[in-house]
């Protein structure tokens, strides 16, 4: 009897790791400014790490194509650093291209095993941010190379010039640390961070939440989710694959939607 308890045991959660590692979902957000003069929706995308779901990613390019964004942000780690598949994370990131405006940039895992610039050479109607703004859709876009082991002088100057921009400010940079740390986003007059690089917190505790995250250790405070500090709001994505052992855990892998409502739907 104790060893079909054990066997089940093992088969639920294996079950569960199939799960929650294999099923996509769409996360919803939903923000306001009276700065902008239509309303905006937006894609986050981040921490592919060369996962394939369905054949050449069609079904995961399918769902985000339905969500009919004004843009799709690749916020790094297309790539994995101990698998660098390069032709997967670029077919994706094309593939995006071909739905809507798309903007990558770079994040740890490019970094570190240096494929970053193949990968740029390789995309096909999609715009890299370097440490550079762009203006798309009624909003000011910028985007930050990667840099947390790296002096960061270029970024934050860059970050400074940003702020005495007019109009909606969107900052997108892989590592959330970034909010309170480093580049200490919140600090200047952005609108919105998105990053990625927590993949969620990993693993889930039932009713508790994130377990650990990268770069921000155990019972981590922006793993997942909206947060607003000294009016900067901060939008932080799941992510879509896994690094070293896939430990997802009631925690699946996500498509961020982001929706930003207009003076005029807020006049209504």
């Amino acid at each position: 009897m104790l060893w079909w308890i054990l066997l089940g045991a093992i088969l639920l959660i294996f079950g569960l790791f199939l799960l929650y590692n294999n099923v996509f979902t769409v996360h919803r957000y939903e923000l306001q400014s009276e700065k902008l003069q239509k309303d905006l929706k937006i894609v986050l995308l981040s921490d592919l790490h060369n996962k394939v779901y369905g054949r050449e990613n069609r079904p995961l390019l399918k769902r985000i194509a339905s969500l009919r964004p004004d843009l799709i942000v690749i916020a790094g780690d297309l790539v994995d650093k101990r698998k660098p598949d390069i032709p997967v994370g670029v077919a994706f990131a094309n593939g995006c291209g071909r739905i809507a405006p798309t903007f990558y940039l770079c994040g740890n895992h490019e970094r570190e095993r240096g494929t970053f610039g193949e990968i740029c050479s390789r995309l096909r109607n999609v715009t890299v941010l370097r440490n550079e703004w762009v203006e798309t859709c009624g909003i000011k876009l910028m985007g930050v190379t990667d840099h947390f082991e790296l002096p960061f002088g270029e970024a934050l100057q860059v970050l400074k010039q940003f702020e005495e921009e007019e109009g909606y400010k969107i900052v997108a940079v892989h590592r959330p640390a970034d909010f309170y740390s480093e580049l200490q986003v919140r600090e200047h007059e952005i609108d919105l961070q998105i990053s990625g690089h927590t993949h969620g917190g990993v693993a889930h505790l039932p009713f508790f939440g994130a377990i650990y995250a990268p770069g921000e250790g155990f019972f981590p405070k922006y793993s997942q989710g909206h947060y607003r500090e000294k009016g900067t709001d901060l939008i932080v994505g799941g992510g879509l694959g896994n690094t070293r052992l896939p430990l997802r855990l009631f925690n699946f892998p996500e498509i961020v939607e982001i929706s930003v409502k207009s003076k005029k739907t807020l006049a209504k």
